[in-house]
């Protein structure tokens, strides 16, 4: 279980980097080249990489629970959503509380770069959050479900 599951959380994490790439390539769209209001730009870069993390989690990371998941596809992207907003509300608070932190301490009308490592402190504030509480809830197995990796001794289900 332990190996299955650090093997897990390391998938996880590659699919939450790429994700990153995706949030701050977004952020930098939106806020940079759009010059839309830096709180909705990093809104909408958060539910943009929330929905590319679940695309990517579903058939990587978790594929082996997809079968026996207690819910169907739809449900699990519902729930990832509402986990992923979960860490996305952490995520934006720490966004929030930096970067109107840098504005204040150094007297700034704008964040600057400083949104930069503002969003990503957020962004791993929340992964742990989202692994755990995605493995336990959204993957949730079915009752009496074979849990996914090799039986020992070689028994069948």
């Amino acid at each position: 279980m332990a190996r299955v599951l650090n093997r897990r959380f390391i998938t996880f994490g590659l699919v939450g980097a790429s994700g990153v790439f995706v949030n701050l390539g977004i952020l930098f769209a939106l806020a940079d080249v759009l010059d839309i209001n830096k709180d909705y730009s990093a809104a909408a870069a958060i539910e943009v990489s929330i929905i590319w993390n679940f695309i990517l989690n579903n058939n990587l990371t978790f594929r082996d629970k997809n079968a026996d998941a207690s819910v169907g596809f739809l449900a699990r992207m519902l729930r990832y959503n509402l986990v992923g907003l979960l860490g996305a509300g952490v995520q934006f608070g720490v966004f929030k509380t930096l970067t109107d932190l840098a504005m204040h301490t150094w007297k700034l009308e704008h964040p600057g770069i400083w949104k930069y490592p503002a969003q990503l402190t957020g962004i791993a504030l929340g992964m742990g959050l989202n692994f755990y509480t995605n493995f336990f809830w959204t993957w949730r197995q079915k009752p009496n479900s074979v849990p996914p990796g090799p039986l020992p001794h070689g028994e069948n289900p």
